[in-house]
């Protein structure tokens, strides 16, 4: 078997380590809050995350990462921690002038939702010459976050960075993917950095409240509750704007799926209340499982249901990846454990 020349999938872009702490609820402006337990030290940023993930699930994937980190106890854990787990590290930079990016992640248990505080730090250093500079053949070349790294929302002449990093990741993969990060009250700054990427993008793969960002849609009602024909109509309008092959909006009911030929709705998986510790790193673990889908060739309702089963598996641990399990795993959750009400039904 020639391993060294079989395409994998590359991550580019965020390294972020995470100090994830409980809380009860987030603290009104001037109060004080409660921190619970112990700081959590673990993985962040897909370029972290994803390859961590999909390791679990696949050995035999070969899985790069390419970003920045600092020359500090936090990037070395960084490093060490992909390198035990076989993902190429070849290509992650080490900056002398800026520490490795952070976030203090604040886990609510009243609420069930997560706020960052971020360190962009090394992150900011992350620019189109690391992404030249790769050399490998992809089968999938996945960018993330846009809206996290600073180098790449500038532009030169009348090009955004952005859109050239997308370019040059197009040379070097079959597919290229793309996620973002929920950064509020940007919607201008979404639709400046965003919308011009679209037209290089093959796998679109965002949550509710990114989507609405973009296309401006009203995804959540009054009372919180998905609209999910708004969600359809965001869908339809990503693809109009030229994502090349399919969009995936997740949230936690579920994730729907459009690609040029087909639609499907996923709903997610039930979790008892009381079985989930931290929703932190769902997103990337729901990503990750539906790349990993694509890679292997899966159909669009496959991907959508292993990433809702990865992303359930993540939930009931403490940080973005303790949670990570095999292949075996997740379709044994497919199989065995049951689904949430539809919220969406697809005509046809």
């Amino acid at each position: 078997m020639q391993q060294e020349n079989k395409k994998g999938i590359g991550f580019f872009g965020s390294i972020v380590v995470d100090r994830v702490l409980n809380i009860e609820s987030w603290p009104a402006e001037g109060t004080l809050g409660l921190i619970q337990g112990r700081e959590t030290l673990g993985t962040g940023g897909s370029a972290w995350n994803d390859p961590v993930n999909i390791r679990a699930i696949d050995a035999d994937v070969p899985l790069y990462a390419c970003g920045v980190i600092g020359d500090d106890a936090m990037g070395r854990y960084a490093l060490n921690h992909l390198q035990e787990r076989s993902i190429d590290t070849s290509h992650v930079d080490v900056a002398n002038d800026a520490d490795t990016s952070y976030s203090i992640v604040s886990n609510s248990r009243a609420s069930g939702l997560r706020t960052h505080l971020h360190a962009k730090g090394a992150c900011d250093r992350f620019t189109c010459a690391h992404i030249d500079a790769f050399a490998s053949r992809l089968a999938i070349a996945h960018l993330g976050y846009l809206m996290l790294l600073e180098a790449l929302e500038r532009e030169e002449g009348s090009e955004l960075m952005a859109v050239r990093a997308l370019r040059s990741l197009g040379e070097k993969a079959d597919k290229v993917a793309v996620d973002i990060v929920s950064l509020d009250n940007s919607t201008d700054r979404f639709r400046k950095i965003v919308t011009p990427c679209l037209p290089h993008v093959d796998y679109l793969i965002i949550n509710e409240f990114e989507a609405g960002q973009i296309t401006g849609e009203e995804i959540r009602n009054a009372d919180h509750s998905l609209d999910g024909q708004a969600c359809l109509r965001a869908a339809r309008e990503l693809l109009r704007q030229g994502v090349r092959d399919t969009v995936i909006i997740h949230f936690p009911e579920g994730a729907l799926g459009m690609s040029t030929s087909s639609t499907e709705f996923c709903p997610s998986f039930e979790v008892p209340q009381q079985e989930i510790d931290c929703v932190v790193g769902a997103g990337d673990a729901f990503t990750s499982a539906a790349l990993y889908g694509f890679y292997r060739g899966r159909t669009l309702a496959e991907c959508l249901l292993l990433g809702n089963a990865n992303a359930r598996h993540n939930i009931v641990s403490s940080s973005c990846t303790d949670g990570v399990v095999s292949l075996a795993s997740l379709e044994e959750t497919i199989a065995n454990e049951p689904q949430r009400a539809s919220i969406l039904q697809i005509d046809g």
